[in-house]
């Protein structure tokens, strides 16, 4: 609700329509539960048939509508539910969907990374400031693409812009040093991770292979690959930097090439006994100085977009993709890993994953379907790769070894 509130001396509307726009931004992507192809129509006759607690018929119209308005085309009077409503309403529909959908792009990549937003008003244009908690620029492609409803509805231009001060520099800091801080004086969760850690001993170089649960694509991923003896994975990262007090993995994610901490990339998807779903692959036949080479090569590449189009043909990277050039270019030019022609077909029906169709249609470019490419499943059954630890289990894995303790 943020970009609501953010937008205020624009739109001037009161408590009542903000009610009504949380409601629908709550429910907007319910119509996953019944197919992600066309999804924005199921939230809509979801909505409808829940019999709202604490909204009027009309409300619960208007919040379906919004709902339904989140993305694809725009409303017109013939469309069904929206032309029950009355010309007033319409209006309401349309400035409040407009206000979602700029919220919906600013989360593209389900990352959360929106940490705060103003507006500047002009004359006949709006810039939206989005301070971001990484650089993402997904999301603010995702926001850029989908101002269109709100620019029809306002009659003015949205600008879309990512910024960042020093201000926000000196708060990671303080972060920083108050989690260093934790961690000395506490024990616990944080002292339990690092004996983990510790026992474990990760090398720099090491693979950690991961199952996301996040949402259609990542799943639209897992089922058309295959992970060693049959798990299912959606990212993967590199082990970057071993010291005392912390392990940080190098990766491609939706606000580019960065390094995480291993506490945060453990702690994204558990299984059904809260351990995180990540199993440790080792070059063990590789040469040390190989793959330090291939750290260095990687963190050479911190600040790199992500690669939202996944092809190897520019300068952007996705998780496996990141890896795959890292190595290749420690090892002398030589590729460690093997490309395959991607695809994004459901095997089950022979079609593109309606996820993958919404994805590229967004993007407006054509799918890569046949390209060349690769996936953390296929790199973890390279034989290249022994797995040598597991965090917890990740789907559909068969594996045997011992749980990390």
């Amino acid at each position: 609700m943020a970009l609501f509130d953010a937008l205020l001396s624009i739109h001037r509307m009161g408590h009542e329509d903000r009610r009504l726009l949380e409601a629908a931004a709550l429910l907007h992507d319910l119509g996953h539960r019944v197919s992600p192809r066309a999804h924005h129509k199921h939230s809509r006759d979801l909505v409808l048939a829940m019999n709202l607690t604490g909204f009027s018929r009309n409300e619960s119209l208007i919040i379906a509508c919004i709902a339904r308005y989140h993305r694809k085309a725009h409303p017109k009077s013939t469309h069904p539910v929206y032309s029950e409503l009355s010309g007033s309403d319409q209006q309401r529909v349309c400035r409040l969907a407009g206000i979602l959908r700029i919220a919906d792009g600013l989360d593209r990549s389900h990352s959360a990374s929106c940490k705060r937003i103003n507006a500047e008003h002009k004359t006949d244009s709006i810039a939206l400031n989005v301070t971001q908690r990484e650089l993402n620029h997904m999301d603010i492609a995702g926001a850029r693409r989908k101002c269109g409803l709100f620019e029809e509805a306002f009659s003015m231009k949205v600008i879309v812009r990512s910024v960042s001060s020093s201000s926000e520099t000196k708060k990671r800091m303080r972060k920083s040093i108050l989690i260093v801080a934790a961690l000395i004086l506490f024990t616990g969760c944080a002292t339990t991770l690092h004996a983990r850690e510790t026992r474990i001993r990760l090398q720099p170089g090491d693979l950690l292979f991961q199952d996301l649960d996040a949402g259609p694509l990542c799943d639209a991923i897992e089922t058309v690959t295959q992970g060693v003896d049959g798990a299912k994975f959606s990212h993967v990262g590199m082990v970057s930097r071993v010291g005392d007090d912390a392990v940080h993995i190098i990766e491609a994610v939706g606000a580019g090439v960065v390094e995480t901490s291993l506490g945060d990339f453990l702690g994204r998807s558990f299984d059904e006994s809260g351990q995180p779903k990540v199993l440790v692959g080792r070059l063990e036949d590789i040469d040390k100085q190989v793959k330090a080479r291939a750290v260095d090569v990687a963190r050479g590449f911190l600040g790199r977009p992500y690669d939202t189009v996944f092809t190897m043909e520019n300068s952007t990277f996705y998780c496996s993709e990141l890896l795959y050039e890292s190595f290749r270019v420690a090892n002398g030019g030589v590729a460690l890993f093997d490309l395959y022609p991607m695809t994004f077909l459901d095997p089950t029906t022979g079609h593109t994953f309606p996820a993958w169709t919404e994805y590229y249609t967004e993007l407006a470019t054509g799918i890569p379907e046949g390209m060349p490419g690769l996936n953390p499943g296929g790199m973890s059954r390279s034989s290249h790769i022994t797995i040598i630890h597991a965090y917890g289990s990740p789907a559909g894995w068969r594996g045997t070894l011992e749980l990390a303790p």
